[in-house]
């Protein structure tokens, strides 16, 4: 699949944002969020991705991600607090 022009350099994060807005605009799931308090949110994971979240396999355990999912929900949370 051919990605649109631009999806790399920021497009993919506006579109995320845009999901999580939404998702987030539910006042449950608003709550649930909310209720982490000033936690770090970090997305963890073992298959790579060092853009979203970090990654923990033997390869990446000691260079941090990038963690973007994590910051725009910290984001949102700090917007709905």
């Amino acid at each position: 699949m051919t990605l649109r022009p631009g999806w790399n350099t920021g497009m993919r994060v506006w579109a995320m944002q845009r999901v999580l807005m939404a998702k987030f605009a539910v006042p449950g799931l608003s709550q649930r969020l909310v209720a982490t308090g000033d936690l770090m949110l970090a997305e963890t994971n073992h298959w790579h991705d060092q853009f979203w979240g970090s990654c923990f396999c033997p390869k990446h355990e000691q260079v941090p991600g990038t963690n973007m999912l994590g910051e725009l929900l910290m984001a949102i949370r700090a917007h709905h607090s």
